[in-house]
């Protein structure tokens, strides 16, 4: 007896050692204004651009972290257009395009910003560098939609102009895997062009024309996804993935729906890949977000959590564990969210305060249908609820601002078998956790 209890005790407690959650969380939701585009070089150090404001002429944004979003700051850009697209090939080196033909580039991680104009009627959607010296712009004419292409080959220092044969096509994105094979999302055309020259020379995929190509990622020069879809008042949202195996000689449809509207797409390898995008509500207007994640290559998605009232446009991972996406909310202010693999869950974070006296209730305990979590929080913020079960799947996640008070959670257990199962509250730096029985 005391043996099969030992024993129960060590596997339990080496469960409860590997519980890791794998959430989204609110990073920030700024001031009034949106983000586009997101990027990072390492766990730490990135940057997101969008523009101040709701208007046109409103300053142009970017935002630096130097501790994986914890804190943002302003960097000023010198500019009043709103920017796209940010890319950044080293520590010091980025650029970030925009409305009005805008080029912006820094030397010193963004501590100061140089302004290049290339034409005020071309909006620049989509900036990427291979290497150092290489890297290309695309976009379009607004009023016609004539396609620009941009090469560079020192530094971006200058850019020259790409001939590209076709008309009516407004680049969203351009992305390269080596110096020869590079793609570009024709957006609203519904297209995708390929090229295996570096960019001399392009020609059309053939994805039979199903829905706008918005975004667009390899992981090398065979396989890749392309996101998007449509938005129209009266029928509401579109949406569809594609996948290659071959390159994009043949496209092959993943997903396709009309619940929402895919913006981008990244992918760490072949397995691991996430699409975010959002839709308004026809009665309203007000968005929700969408973020779809895939361990399969795309076999088979499913929505994550951190649902959020936003528009998510932008999207960019340095690995499967850290994440990032941005976009903007319903009230014409900034979001950003994060997604990593935190600590364990039940091993204690020195930067935490981890209750000894627990203040939260949970009543009945064991329960079979639902249980109530009371808590209070002292002052207004972001609380966040979470719920696992013991092999440290994440069941339910909560993020959201309340006021100070007493406040009561429902857990329902309908969907769930009979076991021991875990909560964890954070209030601020405060954590709470316990146990929940389930019975039939």
């Amino acid at each position: 007896m005391t043996k099969n209890l030992l024993l129960v005790f060590i596997l339990l407690f080496v469960s409860l050692k590997s519980l890791y959650s794998d959430e989204w969380e609110i990073q920030s939701f700024g001031q009034i204004g949106s983000l586009w585009d997101v990027h990072f070089i390492d766990n730490n150090k990135g940057w997101a651009v969008g523009c101040t404001g709701t208007i046109e002429g409103a300053p142009s944004t970017i935002l630096f972290t130097s501790d994986g979003g914890e804190n943002w700051e302003k960097q000023n850009p010198g500019t009043n257009v709103m920017l796209f697209s940010v890319f950044f090939n080293s520590e010091n080196n980025g650029w970030a395009v925009g409305k009005e033909g805008t080029i912006l580039n820094t030397t010193n991680c963004g501590q100061k910003w140089n302004y290049q104009n290339y034409d005020n009627d071309i909006w620049f959607r989509s900036v990427y560098f291979i290497n150092e010296n290489k890297g290309w712009i695309v976009g379009y004419y607004h009023e016609n939609k004539t396609p620009v292409l941009l090469y560079s080959s020192n530094k971006g220092e200058n850019w020259n102009l790409t001939p590209i044969n076709f008309q009516n096509l407004d680049l969203q994105q351009i992305l390269f895997v080596d110096e020869s094979n590079g793609w570009m999302a024709g957006g609203y055309s519904n297209l995708i062009l390929h090229s295996t020259n570096g960019g001399n020379n392009w020609e059309l995929q053939n994805i039979n024309g199903v829905k706008p190509i918005l975004s667009i990622f390899f992981t090398d020069s065979l396989s890749g996804w392309a996101v998007g879809g449509s938005y129209n008042r009266l029928t509401g949202c579109s949406n569809i993935i594609l996948q290659t195996n071959d390159g994009g000689r043949n496209w092959y449809i993943q997903s396709e729906g009309n619940n929402y509207q895919l913006f981008d797409v990244h992918f760490v390898d072949n397995n691991n890949g996430w699409a975010v995008g959002g839709f308004p509500s026809l009665s309203c207007g007000l968005y929700t977000s969408v973020i779809l994640h895939t361990t399969d290559g795309g076999i088979n998605w499913k929505e994550e959590g951190a649902v959020t009232e936003s528009l998510l446009e932008g999207l960019f991972f340095v690995n499967k564990d850290y994440g990032w996406t941005v976009g903007v909310t319903n009230h014409g202010y900034e979001s950003i969210l994060h997604k990593k693999l935190d600590e364990p869950i039940f091993v204690q974070d020195e930067n935490l305060e981890y209750s000894k006296n627990n203040n939260s209730l949970c009543y009945p305990n064991p329960f079979s249908k639902t249980t109530t979590i009371k808590y209070e929080t002292e002052k207004p913020g972001l609380i966040k609820i979470s719920y696992y079960d013991n092999l440290g799947n994440i069941l339910k996640y909560i993020n959201k601002f309340q006021d100070a008070g007493n406040h009561a959670e429902v857990f329902n257990a309908d969907n769930y078998a009979t076991g021991i199962y875990f909560y964890k509250i954070q209030i601020g730096k405060k954590i709470e956790s316990g146990k929940l029985f389930i019975i039939n």
